[in-house]
């Protein structure tokens, strides 16, 4: 079922571009946008924010007019990166001006970004880490985990959002990106749930109505290599607070 209020607000976002409704940005901004957006919106402490892989991202700009010094970080160096995407994004950060956009874009690796410890209030990343995934070293991208706590102030959240495939049969590290795995690795290294609760899984994702379906058509022609009959992806998020020292 498609969620008409989600993808409103999205169109909001977006002057009514239809454009980020469309096959090329693949349909699931609808659910993570918003989302990401109210937390953020709910914090009640404005400081620095970092939208950690912004790509060419507006998800600065959203947070400078919630009142935040927003900031994005990306260096495009995604096993699955679109040349015509990382070109339009490099351009995206070359063309940036922070007197008139009042925001900073820095190109930098994840794993190594140049910023102080307790440097932000907000981090978001919207649609990364399963970019980042290698299925050689699986748990090489908590390198990227690690560095984000560390750029975040005691107190401070972390909003991160997943695209996640729930065909039955497809390989959940590969396309579904088993997310809970990271949520246990934060858990356990200085952060806490900001709403504590059940952490939904891929079955109970396969049960929900409010699944968005996609056509059997974009997966093939994206590279997903599902059968036909039956192609179903979500995104998956959850907010978690550093934990004060």
């Amino acid at each position: 079922m498609y969620d008409y209020a989600k993808i409103s607000t999205t169109l909001e976002l977006h002057g009514g571009d239809v454009e980020v409704l469309s096959e090329r940005n693949k349909c699931l901004r609808e659910w993570e946008w918003p989302w990401t957006l109210k937390i953020a919106r709910e914090w009640p402490v404005r400081g620095r924010s970092l939208d950690a892989g912004c790509g060419a991202s507006r998800m600065p700009m959203w947070m400078g007019e919630m009142g935040y010094q927003p900031t994005g970080v990306d260096n495009f160096d995604y096993a699955d990166a679109n040349p015509d995407y990382v070109e339009r994004a490099r351009r995206h950060f070359a063309a940036n001006d922070p007197t008139v956009t009042g925001y900073d874009l820095v190109e930098a690796s994840l794993d190594d970004m140049p910023f102080e410890d307790n440097s932000f209030e907000v981090i978001t990343c919207v649609s990364v880490m399963e970019h980042i995934y290698d299925p050689k070293k699986p748990l090489a991208h908590h390198k990227h985990l690690d560095e984000m706590k560390r750029v975040l102030r005691p107190g401070g959240l972390l909003i991160c959002t997943y695209d996640v495939h729930i065909t039955p049969g497809i390989n959940d590290r590969v396309l579904g990106f088993d997310y809970i795995i990271d949520v246990e690795y934060l858990t356990r290294t200085g952060m806490r749930p900001l709403v504590p609760g059940h952490i939904v899984n891929r079955v109970d994702m396969a049960l929900d109505c409010d699944t968005l379906s996609y056509p059997p058509y974009i997966f093939m022609k994206n590279h997903y290599k599902c059968k036909p009959m039956f192609c179903r992806q979500t995104s998956f998020g959850f907010a978690l607070v550093k934990l004060e020292k």
